[in-house]
């Protein structure tokens, strides 16, 4: 009986003992793998994400590098606006408005007066306001018309790089009548045009 019970009291000490072993065991192998398994988890959405980061920086890259080379490309493509050409090139024999006094002795002032047409005297020119350069005009023909219109010095530039100078009379809407030579003697009490189709002579007092 009492061996009995010695042995009743280990066997008791024994559970005890095991039981509290088991109390105060630590239960950190399963939040290690919790954490563990989190930290995995983490690293794959960086190592996932990470390559499309990368595969887009390439297209960026290829799409700056192509940019320069397409405005080249459109550059080149723009014709160039040829420079425009002068009107003495345009035109060789082209008048021109003289602005400065010529260093010859012409003047439109030598027609200040009344002309009239030597081959039919009613048709006649009455020049008024006339001064160095320029000057106006009544035209009166034989059908009883009446032009309007200047008288101006001009040039035209001769062959020889000269400048050969002419009065050139314009009707008041700017189209052109004809051209008196400056050839003539100064003071003139005739003039005939250029064309030969125009002879006038002073109306003497």
């Amino acid at each position: 009986m009492k061996h009995t019970r010695i042995i009743l009291t280990a066997m008791l000490c024994l559970c005890m003992t095991a039981c509290g072993n088991q109390a105060a065991q630590p239960s950190l192998p399963a939040d290690t793998t919790a954490g563990t398994d989190a930290v995995s988890e983490s690293a794959s959405e960086t190592e996932s994400a990470a390559p499309a980061d990368t595969s887009d920086a390439p297209a960026e890259a290829e799409s700056a590098s192509e940019t320069p080379a397409e405005s080249d490309a459109e550059t080149a493509a723009e014709p160039e606006t040829p420079a425009a050409a002068s009107d003495e090139a345009a035109d060789p024999n082209a008048f021109y408005p003289v602005t400065d006094a010529p260093a010859t002795s012409v003047s439109v002032v030598q027609f200040e007066g009344s002309w009239f047409n030597a081959a039919n005297p009613i048709e006649s020119i009455q020049f008024r306001d006339c001064e160095l350069l320029r000057g106006s005009f009544t035209m009166d023909k034989a059908d009883l018309t009446s032009t309007e219109g200047y008288i101006q010095l001009e040039y035209r530039q001769a062959e020889d790089g000269t400048q050969e100078y002419f009065y050139n009379l314009y009707a008041e809407d700017g189209r052109y009548l004809f051209s008196i030579a400056t050839s003539v003697d100064i003071p003139f009490t005739e003039f005939r045009s250029t064309d030969g189709r125009q002879h006038y002579m002073l109306q003497q007092d």
